[in-house]
């Protein structure tokens, strides 16, 4: 990705205004610290209803793997929350999720026991004191670090976009900053499309586009546009390179439209508003979502080191090169990184590192050792450090080369989306067949739909399912 020098963009500081700073990192350390909290007492949940008479029933291990269904079956039942809802709107939810959770466990561990759970009072008491820590937590949480006023968010720093008069959109922006102020809402990021309007403290873009690439690399938590005069279909063209950006962009109400007919409404700031996109992930669901890769990444690892040290002695003594093949991909919000496979290409085919054409059945750049680790998808196997990194995800949109995404993204207008998302090792579409060459465009926009439709119905049952099904995709016939 370009930086923004030499373009029309100017960087100034963001400003960190409002008593809190850092919304982001706030409601992910608050998310985590969540999942911390059900940890500790589902293991106390478990001791209590295990201990009906003074003396263990239940073996160690089987108590310890009762206690971590506790948790999963809570980060379940809580992974489609938001916490920069109202505190008071997420509690019913939290209390919902700590019994499911606490009933399950309990079913498991007197199941074990033979059915015979003695001392009920305990074992209520128990449910009862976590029940009360959750909701506790929670409660104290969002409003120790949450807004005030009628959104009740916590504090969040935002993009305004104004498609207006550089005085007017001025107008507006300081409308937003004085009504924000007390909120916690704060401006960091302003952009008057076609014109370059500085303001003292905040970054500042002259295009959507210039815009975007900001976001990119210094996100925000919402953007706001204005648009007095302008239809739906007209905001939405304007506003395609956001697309690309894993932010929630809301609009403010302007009168009806069609295109906003079925769009969630919401205020900010006291300004109703229309939500144009949404992020794929909250601060609750990207933090389950890194747990889960960091978990499954680094047992794969351990797991599979001696298979890629053997893959990589085979790559080695075939051909002369490298072991390893990296190219630059798109990762979340279009940012550049490096991806790591096994080569499997003779080494000139790919010599300078980007391989722009896709590989095809019978491909001559193809080594034997190759064709059997592209089959079998074990090339894939260097990834786990990629999302190690940071860089990736175990489950997600698998990234295709820059030159694929420019040449893709000129021509289907929703394949810039699948960056909204870290890319993945397996995702929704490869489960379902999409893999391989896509050599034409209706194969191509089926694997986008696939990859929108995993994006807006993220879950991490979903991405379990996709694990245990990609065992089973292991060497298909598109593969090559």
């Amino acid at each position: 990705m370009s930086d923004l020098k030499g373009r029309r963009a100017t960087e100034q500081p963001i400003r960190q205004a409002g008593p809190i700073p850092g919304a982001r990192l706030l409601r992910t350390g608050a998310a985590a610290g969540e999942i911390g909290v059900v940890g500790l007492l589902a293991a106390a949940f478990v001791v209590a209803v295990r201990d009906s008479s003074g003396r263990a029933q239940v073996e160690p291990l089987f108590a310890t793997i009762c206690a971590a269904v506790v948790v999963l079956i809570y980060v379940l039942a809580e992974s489609r929350s938001d916490r920069s809802t109202s505190s008071l709107a997420a509690l019913p939810k939290a209390a919902l999720a700590w019994t499911l959770a606490a009933v399950t466990g309990a079913v498991l561990l007197a199941a074990a026991s033979g059915g015979a759970v003695a001392q009920p009072a305990f074992v209520a008491g128990s449910y009862a004191a976590g029940l009360a820590a959750v909701v506790a937590y929670r409660a104290t949480v969002t409003g120790t670090i949450g807004g005030r006023g009628d959104s009740n968010r916590l504090h969040e720093a935002l993009a305004v976009i104004a498609f207006d008069q550089p005085d007017r959109a001025t107008l507006w922006l300081r409308r937003v900053e004085e009504r924000g102020r007390s909120q916690g809402v704060y401006v960091s990021a302003f952009c008057v499309p076609g014109r370059t309007v500085a303001v003292g403290g905040i970054a500042s873009a002259a295009s959507v586009a210039d815009l975007a690439e900001l976001l990119a690399q210094r996100p925000v938590d919402r953007v706001l546009v204005v648009a007095p005069g302008m239809t739906g279909a007209e905001l939405t063209a304007n506003l395609h390179a956001l697309r690309r950006i894993a932010v929630d962009v809301d609009v403010v109400a302007n009168g009806y439209d069609d295109v906003f007919t079925d769009r969630p409404l919401g205020t900010l700031v006291g300004i109703p508003t229309v939500r144009l996109l949404r992020r794929p992930l909250s601060a609750q669901q990207a933090t389950v979502k890194r747990l889960e890769d960091l978990a499954v990444s680094a047992v794969a690892l351990l797991l599979l080191a001696p298979l890629m040290g053997l893959i990589a002695v085979a790559v080695r003594a075939e051909t002369p090169g490298p072991v390893l093949f990296r190219q630059h991909r798109r990762g979340v919000n279009g940012q550049p990184f490096q991806i790591w496979k096994f080569r499997t290409m003779h080494a000139q085919a790919s010599a300078g590192g980007e391989e722009v054409k896709q590989a095809v059945r019978g491909d001559p750049r193809v080594t034997r050792v190759g064709r059997w680790l592209r089959r079998t998808s074990l090339d894939e196997l260097p990834q786990v450090f990629n999302v190690l990194h940071g860089e990736m995800s175990i489950v997600g949109p698998r990234p295709h080369a820059i030159q694929h995404d420019e040449w893709y993204g000129s021509r289907i207008p929703a394949y810039i989306e699948r960056h909204r998302m870290k890319p993945g090792i397996t995702g929704w579409a490869q489960v379902n067949g999409l893999r391989g060459e896509t050599e034409t465009l209706a194969k191509m926009r089926t694997r986008v739909a696939h990859d929108i439709w995993y994006m807006t119905h993220w879950s991490l049952a979903l991405d379990l399912w996709i694990l245990i099904r990609t065992v089973f995709v292991l060497g298909h016939r598109n593969a090559y």
